[in-house]
């Protein structure tokens, strides 16, 4: 797949990464994360089985939405919370000597930004290190949204599309980790099941309002397993300018 190739620029190390952050200030509270290498054709060719995951102890208070939404609490980060500087000290660890080398895959925009929120408060000292990171960040979510939506053309959520393409989600939401593993699992079934893929994309196209009349006449023939030519594009050409 050229476009994934491009989009995870040719590396060959992959780290599926998922983060819970404080309700206000978006700091980081919770880092979940999975590390797999790939072949040439971007599939998962070896992973980790045990992941990684650490809590971080923000500036900021978590609060009480997000308390309710992950059962992480104040109480629980002043005992198991780490700093912002240890917990990505331990990260680059867990990544090994690629961790240059890495494309960094999450699922939608927020994670870098609280990378970056994370960053603002507590100021860790391996800065230069994350900024790796969020070169390297490959948003998930905006990839394969531009091929697969619902019927209202709205996205769907991690579970949903880990569902559509036949997977099963971890049994705990909201945890990190799960939420990692999860998005590796999601990122594996987009490959090994082009079907869905392929199928989806019809419907993208077929619903499709920027394509000029002509196109999406032909296209329609083709939807419609219509067999179409040169010639058949000529006349809706010509249609279009009568």
């Amino acid at each position: 797949m050229q476009v994934l190739k491009r989009l995870l620029k040719n590396h060959h190390s992959l780290v599926f990464l998922d983060f819970e952050g404080t309700q206000f200030t978006h700091e980081i509270i919770a880092i979940g994360a999975v590390k797999c290498e790939i072949n040439e054709n971007c599939q998962i060719v070896k992973e980790d089985s045990v992941g990684f995951k650490e809590y971080v102890l923000p500036k900021n208070s978590i609060g009480t939405f997000v308390t309710q939404m992950t059962n992480i609490t104040e109480d629980f980060l002043k005992q198991e919370g780490k700093s912002a500087t240890e917990v990505f000290d331990d990260f680059f660890h867990y990544i090994g000597e690629d961790f240059k080398d890495t494309s960094y895959i999450v699922f939608g925009s927020n994670d870098a930004k609280m990378i970056l929120e994370t960053c603002k408060y507590s100021k860790p000292d391996n800065f230069d290190l994350i900024k790796y990171i969020l070169s390297n960040i490959v948003d998930y979510l905006s990839f394969l949204s531009q091929y697969v939506r619902d019927e209202s053309f709205n996205t769907y959520s991690l579970v949903n599309y880990l569902k559509l393409f036949g997977g099963k989600e971890q049994e705990k939401s909201h945890d990190p980790l799960n939420d990692a593993i999860d998005l590796k699992n999601l990122y594996r079934l987009v490959l090994e099941r082009k079907d869905i893929l392929y199928e989806e994309y019809k419907k993208i196209l077929s619903n499709q309002r920027m394509f000029p009349e002509p196109v999406k006449n032909l296209l329609q023939d083709i939807f419609e397993n219509k067999s179409v030519s040169l010639k058949d594009f000529d006349f809706y050409i010509e249609k279009y300018f009568s």
